[in-house]
């Protein structure tokens, strides 16, 4: 079983001063609320009998994070080849990687899709975090971890790659610390150039 690395400290919070006479339009405020919908999965998947590490995705109904969005059934067949990354707003890698995991989401947007599943949080922290992050992927609460459970993982963060017929194809327990490590395993499993 592969040992879980975990990375010291967070990212360092902006220095404090004072305001600035006038704020330009593009330093207002971020918005108070994640407001980004969640997708539609379609019919339970046909393999596996879910929460395998290499099969089906546990058959579990996660509430949307956004204020828009049905809950998502994991085990239904994804909108395409899926990224879904375990996070949570209290974990410091989480926290690292976070800005990666955007940046497949803007990169790959039409030919991949990310989802976000906060993991062991409560919905007013998960949702500053992504309002923090300013997260533009959708993202499902797991309140209960039932997803690491069933995955049998030891930490967060953690990586699933879903191909388009729901089977998880690989599964990276790991922080991932460039977004050229992210993408070389997006093209290597899912098939999806970026």
């Amino acid at each position: 079983m592969a040992s879980i690395a975990v990375l010291a400290g967070c990212g360092a919070e902006g220095a404090g001063g004072g305001a600035p006479a006038s704020v330009p339009p593009a330093a207002k405020a971020p918005p108070s609320e994640f407001t980004v919908g969640c997708p539609a999965f379609g019919a339970p998947a046909a393999k596996g009998a879910g929460g395998a590490k290499n099969g089906a995705l546990p058959a579990v109904s996660l509430e949307c994070l956004g204020s828009e969005g049905d809950p998502i059934t994991l085990n239904g067949t994804p909108p395409g080849p899926t990224v879904i990354n375990l996070w949570a707003s209290w974990c410091a890698p989480c926290r690292a990687e976070m800005p990666i995991i955007e940046k497949l989401a803007q990169q790959g947007h039409g030919t991949v899709q990310v989802l976000g599943i906060a993991t062991g949080d409560a919905r007013s922290a998960a949702t500053a975090f992504a309002v923090e992050f300013g997260m533009t992927f959708p993202s499902v609460l797991d309140p209960k971890n039932k997803v690491v459970g069933a995955q049998g993982l030891q930490g967060l963060p953690a990586t699933l790659f879903v191909d388009g017929s729901g089977d998880v194809v690989y599964v990276h327990p790991l922080p991932y610390k460039s977004y050229d490590e992210l993408a070389s395993d997006v093209a290597e499993h899912l098939k999806v150039t970026l």
